[in-house]
């Protein structure tokens, strides 16, 4: 009975890797592959995990906001981790637009990324008085909390903020759906 239940987990492994192996085969960078799987597993793989138990346990509404912002001088996470040529954003990376830091410099008020910083601190210091981040009364339903309906049918959307601020579908879906083969539903926290 014992080897049974080993096979039995050894193709379920075996399972889980053909599926991770589908989706990230055509990374041939190295370096590149382990940065997507380790921002997967360890990043967008456990903001997912904790809506979904947000959405399970909590009363209240849920808002998914994705930093998709590419500054090629104020992305300090992304310059410290990747160096000055990578382009993008990294995790942490909306923190110095959120919080002056030792690593941040003033900036011109005319700038995209002193724009971007009046964007985030509004939505925050909004969110944190009113329970709701849309700030801009002419943008008053921008930013819509995650519902459960969307989510079953596996419409996830966030507000995407770059240079304009969109409500869009999480690009990342398809690979967090495969990370979410991993676990039964019964297994949120």
């Amino acid at each position: 009975m014992k080897h049974i239940h080993i096979i039995m987990l050894l193709l379920e492994c075996s399972l889980f890797l053909v599926l991770l192996r589908s989706h990230y085969l055509c990374i041939s960078n190295y370096v590149f592959l382990s940065f997507q799987l380790f921002s997967y597993k360890y990043f967008w793989h456990g903001i997912h995990r904790t809506l979904l138990s947000r959405l399970h346990h909590a009363n209240s509404p849920t808002y998914l906001y994705r930093f998709d912002f590419d500054s090629k001088h104020f992305n300090h996470l992304r310059i410290l981790s990747c160096g000055k040529k990578v382009r993008g954003t990294c995790h942490g990376d909306d923190l110095s637009y959120l919080f002056y830091n030792s690593v941040a410099r003033k900036l011109k008020n005319h700038t995209r990324e002193y724009k971007c910083i009046e964007q985030l601190v509004g939505m925050w210091t909004h969110f944190a008085a009113h329970s709701d981040p849309n700030y801009d009364s002419e943008h008053a339903d921008l930013w819509q909390p995650v519902s459960k309906a969307a989510v079953e049918k596996r419409q996830l959307k966030c507000l995407n903020i770059s240079d304009e601020l969109k409500e869009i579908d999480v690009p990342e879906l398809k690979k967090l759906l495969v990370w979410e083969n991993f676990y039964s539903p019964d297994q949120l926290i």
